[in-house]
C-alpha cells in the first residue's frame, strides 16, 4: 500500500515511514528534514511532517529548521507572514514538538503570550492540513500502524 488515491481531494497519498504524505514534494522535504538517525524520534519526525506539509508551510518554515542540532526557532516561523489555518498548523506542530499549547509565559518585554486553544483553532485549517494534523499527533503518540487505517477512513470520504 505505498499510493493510495483519494479522488474526493484529487490526493494521491504516499504512504511510507509510517506516515501518509500528500506529494512527492512533501515527502522529500521531510526525508531533508528528518535525516535516518532522527525518524524514530517521534517528536521531531511528526512535528518537521506538520511543518512540510505544503509549500507555503515548507517554504516559510525551512529556514528556521535545523535538523543538525535538533533545533527549530518558532519565533522565527511565527515571524512569517501566515494566514490563519496556517498559523494554526505552526501552533498544532508546537504542541507535537514541546506537548504543551503555545503561550502561557512571558516574552522579552514581560507581556503575556496567550494560550492558543489548538483544538478551537483547528477549524480554521482546511481539510488537507486537519488530515495531516490527524496523522502527525497518531504518530506522535506512537501509532503508526494505524495511520493506513486513517488513509482509508479519508480515501472513503
Amino acid at each position: 500500500m505505498d499510493r493510495l488515491f483519494n479522488p474526493f481531494y484529487s490526493i494521491d497519498f504516499i504512504y511510507s515511514h509510517g506516515l501518509i504524505f500528500l506529494d512527492q514534494d512533501h515527502l522529500k522535504a521531510y526525508e531533508v528534514f528528518t535525516p535516518v538517525k532522527r525518524r524514530d524520534d517521534k517528536e521531531w519526525a511528526s512535528t518537521v511532517y506538520m511543518l512540510t506539509a505544503d509549500i507555503e508551510l515548507r517554504s516559510k518554515a525551512a529556514p528556521h529548521i535545523n535538523s543538525v542540532n535538533r533545533e527549530i526557532n518558532w519565533d522565527g516561523i511565527l515571524s512569517t507572514d501566515f494566514g490563519h489555518g496556517h498559523r494554526t498548523a505552526i501552533y498544532w506542530s508546537f504542541g507535537l514538538w514541546g506537548g504543551r499549547s503555545w503561550g502561557g509565559w512571558e516574552d522579552e518585554e514581560g507581556n503575556k503570550v496567550p494560550k492558543v486553544d489548538i483544538t478551537s483553532e483547528g477549524f480554521s485549517m482546511g481539510s488537507t492540513l486537519q488530515l495531516v494534523s490527524l496523522v502527525a499527533q497518531a504518530y506522535r503518540w506512537g501509532l503508526s500502524g494505524k495511520i493506513p487505517a486513517l488513509a482509508k477512513v479519508f480515501n472513503g470520504m
